[in-house]
């Protein structure tokens, strides 16, 4: 949960075998989740280190310092950006195809007069919906096996769907639909998902908004995916507000999608 980002570790014996002239151990322990944060928090430690060493050990610091410092990056050993990137990229772009093109669909079918012609048809208000729905649906899953990472993007793809499938039913013009899905679906996703920000370090006020976005959930979950495995005590949270989002959505969406031409 990126609760605790860095553990320094001291044994009990660390002052007394100082004394006997020995060599102390330290160990820190660095999530390594998030490259960029634990190379600081390793830099950090070693800095306060080497500070400690010259000013508190007598006759500062010697040839051979009497503490060595081992570093250990938990989940991701190698500390490689790719583990970091990745997931978030894939969020991005199951984002960009499950809102913002789907935010087209049926203010395409308004600006281009054929949605005139879809309501003279004998098709449900339902058809219609998984109509636009399921293509894009496929679209967004395409090579998803695992089973977790099936699961977690399904329910992603579904809330990601409704708002831009609501997009497109509230709005009947291409231009100001895309402009709708980037601002509220892309660039959320880009920016404020933890992608490209480390959401906890963004302010107060933007944290609470990141609380609010399905793309945060997702790519954290993505993330543990990679780094940890299947953690369904992270899962689970992140599924039931997704999924409950999605309902809502659809929902809207389904009321909304009226076959009137006066409304």
């Amino acid at each position: 949960d990126s609760d605790v980002l860095g553990i320094l570790v001291i044994r009990q014996d660390f002052d007394q075998e100082l004394a006997r002239g020995g060599a102390g151990s330290l160990q820190l322990l660095v999530d390594g989740s998030e490259p960029n944060t634990a190379q600081f928090i390793q830099s950090y430690s070693q800095g306060l280190i080497s500070n400690w060493q010259r000013t508190s050990l007598p006759g500062g610091t010697a040839l051979e310092p009497p503490v060595n410092l081992e570093t250990r990056f938990w989940y991701n050993p190698t500390a490689k950006s790719v583990q970091f990137l990745v997931p978030g990229a894939i969020t991005v772009i199951m984002t960009l195809i499950g809102t913002l093109l789907t935010s087209l669909v049926f203010a395409r079918e308004w600006e281009r007069g054929t949605m005139e012609a879809m309501f003279a048809t004998p098709v449900s208000r339902m058809q219609l919906l998984l109509g636009k729905l399921i293509p894009y649906f496929c679209m967004g899953m395409f090579s998803m096996s695992l089973w977790a990472l099936l699961l977690l993007s399904s329910v992603f793809m579904l809330s990601a769907l409704g708002q831009g499938l609501f997009i497109s039913v509230s709005l009947r013009g291409q231009l100001v639909a895309a402009e709708a899905g980037l601002f509220s679906g892309f660039l959320p996703a880009l920016l404020l998902s933890g992608f490209v920000f480390d959401i906890n370090s963004m302010p107060p006020i933007l944290q609470a908004i990141t609380k609010l976005l399905p793309a945060s959930y997702f790519n954290t979950c993505l993330r543990t995916i990679f780094l940890t495995g299947d953690v369904w005590s992270i899962f689970g949270p992140s599924l039931l507000f997704m999924g409950l989002l999605a309902a809502v959505l659809l929902g809207l969406v389904y009321k909304n999608l009226v076959k009137r031409l006066d409304v």
